[in-house]
């Protein structure tokens, strides 16, 4: 009896040692677990700020970046599509095709490249002064510079301003080398009356025969001198002519 008390002692120290060995190693897990658990919180943490950081990277790069890039994409975009207006422009203008059309389209290239100009009103310039004087070249390039200045400097109109000096060189006889001058003149004088160069141009329209069919010439009497007289005849310090139609402009 004393031989099995014995065996079943030992077999129970045997389980106690089991049990404690089990009990040290759950502790010894659990242990585990909870630096495994802070690490995962402290991994996730860092995550969390990571994921911020990431976002502020985010949002900076839409607003510095993204932005700028889509603007930028834009603006370029507007500036193709008023670019290939201008160059429809000329050729509906115009009805030039192949290289005269080409031809045209380089002078309107080399303006709009070399001074600062509307490119719309560049493009006006070249195929009014093409239709009204079939210039070309060097010619229509001089030309297409001084129309689109003073159309900039009076706030004029350039395709009514081409037409209006057309007709104003007809009126007188002039010859189309002129038309630089007569600009000159128009917007000098302009200036001086405060008359606007529309209104001169039809001065000149309406009353230029009259000064034409006395044998004034230009560079005597300068036509466009019509809106000064007319300024004199309101302050009374000039007559008009009977029946001058620039007392009506």
């Amino acid at each position: 009896l004393r031989t099995e008390y014995n065996k079943a002692e030992t077999q129970l120290m045997k389980y106690e040692k089991q049990l404690n060995d089990v009990t040290a190693e759950l502790a010894k897990q659990e242990e585990e677990a909870k630096k495994l658990g802070n690490a995962t919180r402290e991994m996730g943490d860092k995550l969390q700020a990571s994921g911020a950081k990431m976002k502020g990277v985010g949002d900076n790069m839409s607003k510095f970046v993204s932005g700028p890039i889509a603007a930028i994409g834009a603006a370029a975009t507007a500036a193709f599509i008023e670019v290939d207006k201008s160059l429809d422009s000329i050729a509906t203008t115009t009805g030039a095709t192949g290289g005269e059309l080409k031809g045209l389209q380089e002078v309107w290239e080399d303006v709009v490249r070399t001074m600062p100009v509307d490119i719309e009103k560049a493009s006006d310039a070249v195929g009014e002064l093409n239709t009204q004087f079939g210039w070309t070249g060097d010619k229509l390039d001089e030309a297409t510079r001084l129309s689109v200045q003073f159309a900039e400097i009076s706030g004029s109109d350039v395709v009514g301003s081409v037409q209006g000096a057309k007709k104003a060189l007809e009126i007188f006889g002039l010859e189309a080398d002129d038309y630089g001058r007569l600009l000159e003149i128009v917007a000098k004088k302009s200036q001086d009356t405060g008359v606007d160069t529309k209104r001169m141009f039809d001065a000149i329209q309406k009353g230029g025969p009259i000064l034409r069919d006395l044998g004034v010439p230009l560079e005597e009497s300068r036509p466009v001198d019509l809106g000064q007289r007319r300024q004199d005849a309101k302050r009374g310090t000039e007559p008009l002519p009977e029946n001058c139609p620039v007392g009506r402009i």
